[in-house]
């Protein structure tokens, strides 16, 4: 799945669509499954592992690059959504 956006002018409604969409995708799980406070572990069952695969998927996807640290702080589907949009905004 690849998306189009664009670093530094993507507003945040796009951003979070897509990753919706990716996350869906990758995951398998119903759009109305997928909420901003959506834990990604305890919800969702990702183990750190997926998390990581997930995040390969969204960086390729979206052409970012999360940090480990970052990675690791993601806990919820807001999370994600935050942490790709500072990483677009940055460019």
């Amino acid at each position: 799945m690849s998306a189009h956006l664009r670093p530094g002018s993507t507003p945040a409604a796009a951003v979070r669509a897509t990753l919706a969409a990716i996350v869906c995708h990758e995951l398998s799980v119903p759009p109305d499954a997928l909420h901003g406070d959506t834990d990604l572990a305890g919800d969702l069952l990702l183990d750190s592992l997926a998390k990581v695969e997930l995040a390969m998927v969204v960086e390729d996807a979206l052409s970012v690059g999360l940090t480990d640290t970052e990675v690791g702080t993601i806990r919820t589907f807001d999370d994600l959504c935050d942490a790709v949009a500072a990483q677009l905004a940055s460019g």
